[in-house]
């Protein structure tokens, strides 16, 4: 099976967005208007009075935005997401949610307040991988509101309790607490073709103390090799890459973003979350993909 689906919203290049590397913070911050206005104007038939919290800067193809206030010609507080393409500039808004369920529709974010560390951590990353995580949550957010708010998607029903421990948000670990070893882990995916989740696997992986950190290595199957780099106690930045058995390259290399024996291997980012004596890795890499899928994340989770 190839590795595309149909978009929620159809995939485009991104052409007329500054690239992360090249956008100054003027451009950024011109960038995040122009999204709350496009979202706001659409939520209007919606909402009576709204709100726009802008992701600060969206995915490689759309700007994003919770749109939240009083629903129009009603006492209830509702919300909704938008999507805004970067290249057409054009916006579109999701039905209404009401607020309860929208404070489920997305995964914690351990870098809403990007402390120095945080930045230093993002620094060492090709600038366009920094982007990727920073617009992680708003993606997962999107895929989220799609899965749920289309009845009858085939699912998995260990993808869906694994989704629901990230949107409670309530981690009753620590990094520093993660026993090292050999584990099983298992990769799902979200919002993959027609599917709400899916199993993809269940694996070996080894974790290794590096420090204040952790390593992580994938055994079996698809080779992951990462650092664990912590943004607090139970949340961290992981920073690696993918590789199949005879590859060459191994660890993460701004320079080099892809394997020179495979392009569908190379570099790889996510969101770490210590749960329990295991962790949750989020990432939303697409090498391999046909063609982007802006509604498409991945966990692994290490038992």
């Amino acid at each position: 099976m190839t590795m595309q689906r149909i978009l929620f919203l159809g995939a485009v290049a991104l052409a007329s967005a500054p690239p992360a590397h090249a956008a100054t913070p003027e451009a950024w911050n011109a960038f995040q208007q122009a999204v709350a206005a496009a979202c706001l104007a659409k939520a209007e038939p919606l909402f009576e009075t709204a709100e726009a919290t802008v992701d600060p800067f969206g995915s490689e193809s759309y700007g994003l935005a919770l749109i939240e206030g009083k629903a129009r010609g009603a006492d209830a507080q509702i919300a909704a997401i938008c999507v805004y393409d970067k290249v057409t500039e054009v916006a579109e808004i999701g039905g209404e949610l009401p607020m309860g369920e929208a404070a489920t529709t997305g995964i914690p974010n351990p870098l809403a307040e990007c402390d120095a560390g945080c930045r230093s951590v993002l620094a060492a990353l090709a600038p366009a991988d920094a982007a990727a995580l920073e617009a992680l949550p708003g993606r997962a957010a999107l895929t989220i509101a799609e899965i749920r708010g289309t009845p009858g998607l085939p699912s998995d029903a260990g993808a869906e309790a694994v989704l629901d421990r990230l949107l409670a948000g309530s981690f009753t670990g620590s990094l520093g607490a993660v026993g090292t070893g050999e584990r099983s882990c298992t990769l799902y995916w979200y919002g993959f073709l027609d599917e709400a989740s899916r199993r993809v696997g269940t694996h070996r992986c080894r974790i290794e103390r590096a420090g204040d950190g952790l390593t992580l290595i994938k055994l079996t199957g698809e080779r992951l090799s990462a650092a664990v780099e912590p943004l607090d106690e139970a949340t961290g930045v992981l920073v690696g890459r993918t590789y199949l058995e005879g590859h060459r390259i191994r660890s993460y290399d701004a320079s080099r973003p892809t394997n020179p024996e495979n392009e569908n291997f190379g570099n790889h980012v996510g969101l770490v979350f210590a749960d329990g004596g295991g962790l949750l890795v989020v990432s939303a890499a697409m090498l391999g993909f046909t063609e982007p899928d802006e509604t498409f994340f991945a966990v692994l989770a290490v038992e």
